[in-house]
């Protein structure tokens, strides 16, 4: 089973960038582990101003550990926990075990409440995507847990009514782990599995799927990622909808090994639009690309360059045609590292967060304009700050909400982690 984002140190993370192989090669990123889950002594930082924790994850059966982004749906907020409920443990030490939950909470922070919480069982288990709301139905995804224990398409009414919408058989004919949320073209929705297909050069687990599935529960496999033909392997992110036309990103895999941008259509015809190098055009892609005035931005997890030393991650733009541009690399200093997130535009500014760097190394709220012009909205330095954003920012009424996956009163008291906060823009 193998993971490339979620409950783990980045230098393990760091140890998969550096271990990947490209070309034809079996693909071999790191396992699935909420590997770090015991705080590390950090300095004293000082928040930034108009920056707020709103809500501390991990008191009881609320949760622990968001990771999915902030979704607002009629004045509230809506999100998933990849651990804790009523079922699950909150120190979430174990792949798949640890149950996790689907949430409310109010934008002030106030009134959480849990929808649904994950039975390790048949229902799903270890939600790591956000949601999406179809009318007053919301639609997600699960790692693991399902019927065949390789994860589900789940609906959730706003009332906390929940059902599977489709389990996941894994193996050669069938995704395995869907990662990232779906997304509604037309009534059906449309996702990415990190494993199965069949896939040719990712060793045993395979390369991973585009899928569809309708909300009645018909799934079906729109293309099969093979590494052997050089397409790439493990979409790590969701897709974007453009015209009829799906995007996104594997975060291996492709001509020099570091990773693919692709385009698929929903009747299956699949194209690399570009490889990445792992150089100054970054590689290892790991989030969804936004489309702003025609041209996609989005961010990868590693390269960039920054004098002779490769760099910690960028934001980049590319066109339909492949052409691709970093526009901002980052340091790895006091301005992040590691972006593995989805962007969101705001009047030619794009906002987003990196999970490590920073002046404490538990990640940062950033701003880079479309012309890489970067700004630094937020450093967090565990304890009750949080630490490590995860999941993706949600912009409303001029302040961005986001969920951090460590840190918070209840992680620095021995309880679940990760919190809920807001920052200015």
């Amino acid at each position: 089973m193998v993971r490339l984002r979620g409950l783990f140190g980045v230098g393990v993370v760091l140890a998969f960038l550096t271990a990947c192989g490209g070309g034809t090669s079996t693909l071999t990123p790191q396992a699935f582990s909420p590997a770090r889950v015991a705080r590390h002594a950090v300095p004293v930082v000082r928040p930034a101003a108009g920056f707020k924790v709103l809500y501390n994850f991990g008191k009881g059966s609320d949760g622990a550990y968001p990771e999915g982004y902030p979704l607002l749906v009629g004045g509230k907020i809506y999100g998933t926990t990849y651990c804790g409920g009523a079922y699950g443990a909150s120190t979430c030490t174990a792949s798949g075990t640890g149950g996790g939950t689907v949430f409310v909470i109010n934008v002030d922070g106030s009134g959480e409440k849990v929808l649904h919480s994950f039975n390790k069982g048949t229902d799903g288990s270890s939600p790591d995507a956000g949601l999406i709301a179809i009318k007053d139905t919301l639609y997600t995804t699960t790692l693991y847990g399902g019927t065949n224990g390789s994860g589900t398409v789940v609906a959730i009414t706003t009332a906390g009514k929940e059902h599977v919408v489709y389990n996941f058989k894994g193996g050669a004919k069938d995704g395995a782990n869907p990662y990232g949320p779906v997304v509604d073209v037309n009534g059906t929705l449309y996702g990415l599995t990190y494993n199965g297909g069949g896939g040719q050069g990712c060793g045993s687990n395979y390369c991973g799927t585009v899928f569809s599935v309708t909300p009645a529960g018909k799934e079906k496999v729109v293309h099969a990622f093979d590494e052997s033909k050089g397409d790439g392997g493990f979409p790590a992110a969701g897709l974007l909808d453009e015209g009829g036309t799906l995007y996104g990103a594997t975060s291996a895999g492709g001509a020099d090994g570091k990773g693919t941008f692709f385009s698929v259509t929903p009747a299956g015809a699949e194209k690399v639009l570009y490889s990445f190098t792992g150089a100054s055009d970054g590689g290892y892609p790991a989030s969804a690309p936004v489309d702003v005035k025609g041209t996609f931005y989005a961010t990868s997890a590693s390269g960039g360059i920054c004098g002779s030393k490769t760099c910690n991650g960028t934001v980049y733009s590319i066109t339909t045609k492949g052409v691709e541009k970093a526009i901002y690399a980052f340091k790895a200093g006091s301005d992040g590292a590691n972006p593995y997130d989805a962007l969101v535009a705001v009047n030619g500014t794009l906002y987003g967060d990196t999970l490590a760097g920073g002046s404490a190394g538990d990640g940062t709220v950033f701003g880079v304009t479309t012309g890489g012009k970067e700004s630094l909205l937020n450093t967090f330095a565990g304890s009750s700050g949080g630490a490590e954003p995860y999941g993706g920012l949600l912009y409303s009424s001029g302040k961005l909400y986001g969920f951090t996956v460590f840190g918070g009163t209840q992680h620095a008291s021995g309880g679940g982690g990760g919190t809920f906060f807001i920052v200015n823009k």
